[in-house]
């Protein structure tokens, strides 16, 4: 974990893209988790797996987390990237806030700035994930 976070050093948090498998594990989750929260990184839960503890391991670590609302693009088709960016504004309005997740696909890229130019002037807005998380840029150590 830390080899890896290292690769990164400018990164503000993490988030499992696989491993669902992993993230069901309780002893080894807690581990990641771990390195992760001493780094001062907030964690995202992809929930890739329906029997993820990843998220409620890391509230109980008490570092800042939260888990997708909404993938962006398991296809790689500009219509379909569009309606998940619209069920993640839907998502938004109702909760005040969402969290989608997507590849740095052409297709995701055309699709966003698609969705964004054709609604500037909308109530909802896109932020960076850790303007959204509780508590985050604080010391846990």
């Amino acid at each position: 974990m830390e080899e890896n976070i290292s690769i990164a050093p400018y990164a503000t948090g993490v988030n499992n893209h696989m491993g669902s498998r992993f993230t069901s594990c309780g002893k080894e989750i807690t581990e990641a988790l771990s390195v992760i929260r001493n780094k001062n990184l907030f964690f995202i839960d992809s929930l890739t797996s329906g029997r993820s503890v990843a998220y409620k391991t890391a509230k109980k670590l008490q570092m800042p987390a939260a888990c997708r609302n909404i993938f962006l693009d398991n296809h790689l088709e500009d219509k379909y990237i569009l309606r998940q960016l619209h069920k993640l504004q839907i998502h938004a309005k109702i909760h005040g806030h969402a969290i989608g997740i997507g590849h740095p696909f052409p297709e995701t890229a055309r699709a966003i700035r698609r969705f964004i130019s054709n609604y500037k002037h909308s109530s909802v807005s896109f932020v960076h994930v850790s303007d959204i998380l509780p508590f985050h840029n604080t010391d846990y150590s």
